[in-house]
C-alpha cells in the first residue's frame, strides 16, 4: 500500500483548489502517462500541474471526494475518511452522490459493482449506467447521459467531435469530465469540449 500512501499525501497537498502561483485549479486528472495532476486554468488556457511520483489506472474526484485505481489497490477518500484496500487488476469506472461523497465504483475486468456506504465496499447488482455502450458511458446527477459515438460526445441532444476513441470517463469536479487529453463542461447551458495540453 505504500504506492497509495504517497497519493493520500500528494492529494492532501494539492487540495487548495489553487496551485502555489494562485492560479485557479478545477481539480485532478489522470494524464495519458498516467500520473495524478492538477487541471489549472480556465476554460481554452489549461495547463497540467507538477505529476505525482507514483502512477494510477483510473482515478475520478469530487470537491471533497476521490476515487484513485491502481493496478491492484484503491484509495477511497470522502472528507476527512481514508480507505486503502486491494482491487482487481484493470481499470474501474466511478460515480459520485451529489454532497461529493463516492458512491459506486464498476471494476471493469471482473465486471462487479460495489457501492461505498462511507466506512466500506459493498457489493451490489450490475447498473445499467455502466453497462451502456460498452462502458464508455456516464449517468449524470441530472439524470443526462454522456456517450460517445460515431466520433462524438454526446450529452443530452448536443454532440461535440473528438478525434481519438476515449478509453475512459473521469470526474474531475462536479461540473467537469475528463476524457485523457479533453475536458467537458457539464454545466447545463455552458456544455463544451476543451483539448488538454499534452503532458510534459
Amino acid at each position: 500500500m505504500m504506492i497509495l500512501r504517497f497519493l493520500v499525501v500528494f492529494l492532501a497537498t494539492t487540495a487548495s483548489g489553487q496551485n502555489s502561483v494562485g492560479v485557479p485549479c478545477l481539480g485532478k486528472i489522470v494524464d495519458r502517462e498516467g500520473f495524478v495532476r492538477e487541471l489549472c486554468g480556465v476554460s481554452g488556457s489549461f495547463f497540467l500541474g507538477a505529476p505525482s511520483k507514483q502512477k494510477a489506472i483510473s482515478a475520478g474526484f469530487s470537491r471533497t471526494g476521490a476515487w484513485v485505481k491502481t493496478e491492484t489497490s484503491m484509495l477511497i477518500v470522502d472528507g476527512d475518511s481514508r480507505l486503502e484496500t486491494q482491487a482487481p487488476e484493470g481499470p474501474a469506472l466511478f460515480t459520485f452522490r451529489a454532497n461529493g461523497s463516492p458512491e459506486f465504483v464498476y471494476f471493469q475486468a471482473t465486471k462487479e459493482l460495489f457501492e461505498w456506504d462511507g466506512s466500506k465496499l459493498l457489493k451490489r447488482e450490475f447498473a445499467d449506467a455502466f453497462q451502456e455502450t460498452g462502458g464508455i458511458a456516464m449517468r449524470l446527477p441530472d439524470q443526462r447521459m454522456v456517450t460517445y459515438s460515431e466520433g462524438a460526445i454526446h450529452i443530452g441532444d448536443l454532440a461535440f467531435p473528438l478525434d481519438s476513441v476515449p478509453e475512459v470517463m473521469e470526474w474531475i469536479n462536479p461540473e467537469w469530465i475528463h476524457f485523457r487529453g479533453a475536458a467537458l463542461r457539464i454545466t447545463p447551458g455552458r456544455e463544451a469540449v476543451f483539448i488538454l495540453p499534452e503532458s510534459n
